[in-house]
């Protein structure tokens, strides 16, 4: 509701820009740049189909997936093939330029794997994070690689046929930036006790700031817990004149221009 004596003008919100635009434009700078070197590189060629990228929600999705006869890994392990590595650097390079998180995932198929000490459940993360210790090192920023997840089968490509080879794959997810990625909510203060001021020392009381600085400056006046209520027509002893009392009046006029000290910390 506009407030009263304003122009209303002057209080209509302004015009809310779609979330991510910037974002969004700059990775598609980057997916067309990763598909261009991809395209050049000779002893890539055979991989370009392999390697899809595409924007959602979450940002710009890059999904290495497996055929038949043509690998990213060692079959049974976490080992890169020599391909795999050279892909995994060109992307590493283009994602260190920007200041976007990233995440990457481990998928299987559905087909049975190893022991019950060693499932698709270890092999989709341990290649996950394999490729994570290269990307480290051939590019990402300290810190940039935001989570490492292993599904196993549970996020099937293909679920019409568990058993397709391109349920088998690495994904390395571009996260669209967060404006408060920088420090967590929950870490965040309130935003009065970041103004400072006697607001802040209010807001940290959980007061308005006129009833929190009235709070604030004067002292306290509570009768003594000890004390029975005084019957009608009676004057509670506190309240009565006495040297107590006038004592008590005095100290309270000299400390009554000294302002609490209110340290504040989170």
């Amino acid at each position: 509701m506009p407030t009263p004596g304003h122009s209303q003008e002057l209080q209509t919100p302004a015009p809310i820009e779609p979330q991510n635009t910037q974002d969004n434009s700059s990775l598609e700078e980057v997916k067309k740049r990763i598909e261009e070197m991809i395209a050049q590189l000779p002893e890539l060629q055979k991989l370009k189909d392999q390697v899809l990228m595409e924007i959602t929600g979450e940002g710009l999705r890059i999904e290495l997936l497996e055929k038949e006869n043509s690998h990213f890994f060692d079959i049974g392990s976490a080992n890169l093939k020599p391909e795999t590595r050279k892909i995994l650097h060109l992307i590493a390079q283009e994602l260190g330029r920007l200041p976007n998180r990233v995440a990457i995932e481990g998928h299987t198929d559905s087909r049975p794997y190893g022991s019950q000490g060693y499932t698709n459940w270890e092999l989709s993360t341990d290649r996950a994070n394999a490729a994570r210790r290269f990307m480290d090192t051939a590019g990402l920023r300290p810190n940039q690689v935001y989570t490492v997840r292993g599904f196993s089968d549970r996020l099937l490509r293909n679920r019409q046929d568990p058993l397709d080879f391109q349920n088998r794959r690495v994904s390395i997810i571009v996260m669209f930036q967060d404006p408060e990625s920088a420090v967590p909510q929950s870490m965040m203060p309130p935003k009065a006790l970041m103004d400072g001021g006697d607001n802040a020392k209010a807001a940290s009381l959980g007061m308005s700031s006129e009833i929190g600085a009235a709070a604030l400056s004067a002292p306290s006046r509570r009768p003594s817990p000890n004390l029975p209520p005084a019957a009608p027509g009676e004057q509670n002893p506190t309240q009565s004149p006495g040297p107590d009392n006038n004592l008590r009046q005095d100290l309270e006029q000299e400390l009554k221009p000294i302002k609490p000290q209110i340290r504040l910390g989170w």
